[in-house]
């Protein structure tokens, strides 16, 4: 918060009973001019960048707006409070990788916001801060990640180069680009030696003994895509090239259902590939640029096009969402892409395997297809007879 807004800054320690020295937690209490009273909590075993993480991730849900807040993770707002008062109680002592975090999270959260408003303009909303803050705090995390690799000799250059590429282009696609290559969270783990269990939500990560610095940064490249940039499947220059040579002969008419921010839409216009139409059950936060999601369920507009020769584009569904397109009765054609297991749910179902070599994946079950649902054998595959054959899985 700008330092004109404050009116007090109050520095406690506490010490719990039964707590280690080392979990002493210093608190700050700033009274606003508006009369509001926050507190800020910096555990001194949360200043390294690799101690006890998961107590730093709190956000494996995405309804955690406190995020920032509990346990301590601190805002870019604290910047200006920082360099204010940082020496006004000799209780209060800032670990130099917190204060250089602090910095890095304000200068990210101003460029996010600055990108934001020259393509939408206007003020942000709560929840459209809120995304924003969870990019800066995951880039500055991922900054001293990443120099404490280079000073420490704990991980290889190649691996160090890595990391700087996947930050780079998470960087790329928080300012609404879309970035040359990165990789998903299942590709990223295996190159570092990180092994995934769980789903997209809750992830528990195993690793070779020595590499646990590498489930942190995992994890929070993971927490990057999904609960900042609220992202699913990710895409790169390259992946979009590769998808839209595999669709473009399919059909010439594509409309992205269940769409959330519009991003394959983004990446396929990119690469050449025109969509038609955008549609979700809810207005995104904030909307890929020159995104137009209509406000329609997946369901209402396949029934919209049904006379109509449409490829629908479908990225990771809730559970149920394809047994009631499924149970309209209506032959659909759909460019697939989230955990195969939803497809043996369905009946009249039939599938072909794609190929990408570049799409990243966010988990160990995620495949992209072709579906025919409703559809008789021999349309669906006259369907799939239009694809390039080196899209073909098996």
């Amino acid at each position: 918060m700008p330092a004109a807004t404050m009116l007090s800054v109050k520095p406690l320690r506490t010490l719990c009973d039964g707590i280690e020295e080392h979990d002493v937690t210093d608190v700050l209490l700033v009274r606003l001019l508006s009369g509001r009273v926050r507190s800020y909590k910096i555990r001194k075993s949360h200043q390294l960048p690799f101690h006890d993480e998961k107590s730093l991730s709190t956000a494996h849900a995405p309804h955690l707006k406190s995020y920032q807040y509990e346990p301590m993770v601190l805002s870019a707002e604290m910047q200006d409070l920082l360099e204010c008062n940082r020496g006004m109680h000799e209780s209060v002592q800032y670990d130099g990788e917190l204060v250089e975090r602090v910095k890095n999270e304000a200068h990210y959260f101003k460029q996010f916001i600055s990108t934001y408003k020259r393509h939408f303009g206007g003020d942000l909303s709560e929840e459209q801060e809120f995304r924003l803050r969870m990019q800066a705090i995951g880039g500055s995390k991922l900054i001293c990640y990443i120099r404490y690799l280079q000073i420490s000799n704990v991980g290889t250059e190649a691996q160090i180069r890595l990391i700087q590429d996947q930050l780079h282009g998470l960087l790329e696609l928080a300012n609404f680009e879309l970035p040359e290559k990165i990789y998903g969270v299942l590709e990223l783990s295996e190159k570092l030696g990180v092994r995934l269990t769980g789903d997209e939500w809750f992830v528990t990560e195993e690793c070779e003994e020595g590499k646990e610095e590498f489930k942190c940064i995992v994890n929070t490249c993971r927490e990057f895509q999904l609960f900042g940039l609220n992202i699913y499947q990710l895409h790169s220059k390259e992946n979009a090239i590769e998808m839209s040579a595999c669709l473009k002969p399919i059909t010439k008419h594509a409309i992205e259902i269940a769409c959330g921010r519009s991003f394959t839409g983004f990446a396929l216009r990119q690469a050449g590939f025109k969509i038609h139409s955008a549609s979700d059950v809810v207005t995104p936060e904030i909307a890929w640029p020159k995104a137009r999601v209509y406000l329609k369920s997946a369901c209402d507009t396949i029934k919209c096009y049904q006379k109509s020769d449409v490829l629908y584009i479908l990225h990771y569904p809730v559970d149920e969402l394809l047994i009631e397109i499924e149970q309209l009765q209506i032959p659909v054609l759909i460019f697939f892409s989230g955990d195969q297991n939803l497809l043996c749910q369905v009946p009249n179902l039939q599938f072909k395997n794609l190929n990408f070599e570049h799409m990243p994946k966010l988990h160990e079950s995620v495949i992209s297809a072709l579906l025919g649902m409703n559809m008789t054998k021999h349309q669906f595959e006259l369907k799939v007879s239009l694809i390039p054959s080196v899209f073909i899985g098996r």
